[in-house]
């Protein structure tokens, strides 16, 4: 990882949660195929120790929009710091893993040098629970948030009952990545929901982007 040029303008987005299979490692791969299909130079970094992202990346097919990948230690704080470094790309995805108060220092690091959180989360009671205060403390912080709905189920009582609770804490992204097994297959070959001919769920993670990329002014 070199340094990064001053004049150069690469923003960073970081997606986390406290709660452990939050659709995090989803949103960061469908989000970077979305700017590498457009053109961007894009780098995910790894830091979950079940390196989910880094196995998917591995599968990617050469022939696919280039994305840059790196593994890192959370506990590692210099090579958390370093992530700020990275002179190789217009926007860094950042996967974290659960448990983030496990790790206070090193994500009060990676918050600061964020110019986006995304809190993933699913619709049901206990992701809300854990998601909630969460994102109460991130609006302590200069950084921009916003929660991101993942795995819903479209048209049920619980997910216009998720979307009233977490509006009321914080910004939520209005575009929600439903659960559709074409997410799932896209992701089994290193793929993005987007690199799939008519797939299910292209078209909000496509939103979800739009949203993304209106608050990073990119």
């Amino acid at each position: 990882m070199g340094k990064t040029s001053a004049s150069r303008k690469r923003k960073i987005v970081t997606i986390a949660s406290p709660k452990g299979g939050s659709g995090k490692t989803t949103a960061t791969r469908n989000l970077a195929v979305l700017a590498a299909l457009e053109g961007l130079t894009v780098a995910t970094v790894d830091f979950d120790r079940q390196r989910t992202l880094t196995k998917w990346w591995g599968k990617r097919p050469p022939e696919c929009a280039p994305i840059i990948h790196y593994e890192v230690t959370l506990t590692d704080l210099e090579e958390v710091a370093a992530v700020a470094e990275i002179d190789d790309a217009d926007i860094i995805l950042v996967d974290t893993p659960p448990s983030v108060e496990d790790h206070a220092e090193a994500m009060r690091m990676l918050i600061d040098m964020s110019d986006l959180v995304l809190v993933a989360t699913f619709q049901g009671g206990d992701d809300l629970d854990s998601v909630i205060p969460w994102m109460q403390y991130l609006r302590q912080t200069d950084i921009p948030a916003a929660f991101v709905l993942g795995g819903t189920k479209r048209r049920t009582i619980s997910l216009e009952d998720a979307k009233r609770k977490l509006i009321q804490k914080g910004e939520l992204c209005p575009i929600d990545l439903p659960h559709y097994e074409d997410i799932s297959q896209a992701a089994n070959v290193g793929l993005g929901i987007a690199e799939i001919k008519n797939a299910k769920g292209a078209e909000d993670a496509e939103g979800i982007w739009h949203f993304v990329r209106g608050r990073l002014a990119i």
